[in-house]
């Protein structure tokens, strides 16, 4: 899916869910996004920005951000973050 040139997997959060535990178990460095509309804008107005987000694994919407929070407190992930500070620290 592309929205405002930029791509979000359309995916729920059980499948982002269980896509993360499978990297984790695998031992896999990943990157995902969680994207809100702030991220989806400034992707829109720098397309520097909009490069690093395609370097993603994943990028989701953040529809829920405490779902993130809960998957990556599960997983005993601490989370880096490129901008606010979010639930999750």
């Amino acid at each position: 899916m592309n929205i405002l040139g930029t791509r979000v997997s359309p995916t729920s959060y059980k499948k982002v869910a269980n896509q993360v535990v499978e990297w984790a178990q695998k031992a896999e460095s990943r990157a995902i996004c969680i994207a809100n509309v702030h991220v989806l804008m400034e992707a829109y107005d720098s397309r520097e920005f909009a490069k690093e987000m395609d370097t993603a694994d994943l990028v989701t919407r953040m529809a829920c951000p405490w779902y993130g929070c809960f998957v990556l407190k599960e997983l005993k992930v601490k989370p880096v973050f490129m901008g606010q500070r979010s639930c999750c620290m």
